[in-house]
């Protein structure tokens, strides 16, 4: 009896697929790990600037009605988070931190957000970041810019593929067109972006608090982002 329950217990622990070398198990637990620390970090940036626009908005509604004051207020407050957090917090990325609340307030950043949900309350993608945000919300139609926020994020749109189509109006054009299969089997073609790429991103660097990659090494630069 004690053998047969050794047997059961062992299977419990399915054995690790053989089928790969070595080489490329490892391979596979590296990229997915990096690919986490990426996930991880653009969901933290959006849920910060998230916040703080949240706060800037509420902070203005609840003082004075006068643009005067609405501006003097975000200009001391830049002046003293850059003083202590870098240029990351410089006027103009203050008032899009106000206008990305604004154009998302109704989401929940607490919430996991999935591109078929259909409820008002959700939250942000993973997958992404604020440089994707920030092409969104130049998007002004609503229905367009959840298209293109669901199709970036089910097909892990680059910034830069998510910028090219938006500029190219794919929204409109898969609207007008009869074929609609052949546009968005087109549109799931990915860039091949990796995660060293995304945590290059100026933004990242700054929201991290490190220096441009122009004056840093590869490997200083890993060093610092392990750090």
């Amino acid at each position: 009896m004690n053998n047969k329950s050794s047997k059961t217990s062992m299977n419990c622990h399915p054995s690790p697929v053989t089928h790969h070398s070595l080489f490329d198990r490892i391979v596979l637990i590296l990229e997915q790990a990096r690919s986490n620390v990426v996930r991880s970090v653009n969901s933290e940036m959006v849920h910060a600037y998230w916040y703080i626009g949240r706060e800037i908005v509420q902070e203005l509604q609840g003082g004075e009605e006068r643009a005067e004051y609405g501006k003097r207020l975000i200009q001391d407050l830049s002046a003293k988070l850059t003083a202590q957090y870098g240029k990351g917090f410089s006027l103009p990325n203050l008032k899009l931190f106000r206008q990305f609340y604004s154009s998302f307030a109704d989401r929940s950043p607490g919430i996991g957000y999935t591109a078929c949900s259909q409820s008002k309350q959700q939250g942000f993608s993973q997958n992404l970041g604020w440089s994707h945000y920030r092409v969104l919300m130049r998007v002004v139609n609503l229905d367009a810019r959840s298209f293109y926020e669901a199709e970036a994020d089910q097909h892990g749109w680059s910034v830069s593929q998510l910028e090219r189509q938006k500029n190219s109006f794919f929204y409109e054009r898969l609207l007008r067109s009869k074929d609609k299969k052949r546009i968005l089997a087109r549109s799931s073609e990915k860039d091949g972006i990796k995660p060293i790429d995304v945590m290059k991103d100026p933004y990242v660097l700054e929201f991290l608090n490190l220096p441009e990659p122009h004056s840093l090494s590869k490997t200083k630069l890993e060093t610092a982002l392990i750090s």
